[in-house]
């Protein structure tokens, strides 16, 4: 059962973006879906780790796309991506550590997702736009 549905709201017009945001929701409901599973603890403990790999993947071409046009809030909108993986770290050390994800984790990265597309991520849309990033 999913937790969190992609739509047109959530489209930035940057189709690398768009594609890669697809793929975070994708694993989030993975995520969700496994923690609450039969094999809870090592299928949480893969789509965690997926969903690490896919959102530093993500970070780094964002922002290395930022800072290649010149977007003046990157030093902002990283340090929201770097407090967005030390959460993920925290999850994965107590996942590790045999204590399960910890409660309101998948609802707490669903509202991130949703705020920081919302906000940070339509914000530098149109500058990255306008410097004919599509």
């Amino acid at each position: 059962m999913s937790i969190v549905h992609w739509n047109t709201d959530f489209e930035t017009g940057i189709g690398f973006v768009d594609a890669q945001h697809r793929d975070l929701f994708e694993v989030v409901n993975r995520l969700s879906e496994a923690a609450a599973g039969p094999e809870r603890a090592t299928q949480t403990a893969r789509a965690l780790g997926d969903l690490m790999d896919q959102t530093v993947a993500h970070f780094r071409a964002e922002e290395a796309c930022m800072q290649a046009h010149g977007f003046p809030g990157f030093a902002a909108h990283a340090g929201e991506h770097t407090r967005l993986v030390r959460e993920l770290q925290r999850f994965q050390a107590a996942v590790e550590a045999g204590q399960g994800l910890p409660p309101g984790s998948t609802a707490f990265l669903v509202e991130w997702l949703k705020h920081h597309i919302h906000q940070s991520d339509m914000a530098y849309a149109p500058f990255l736009k306008a410097h004919g990033v599509q």
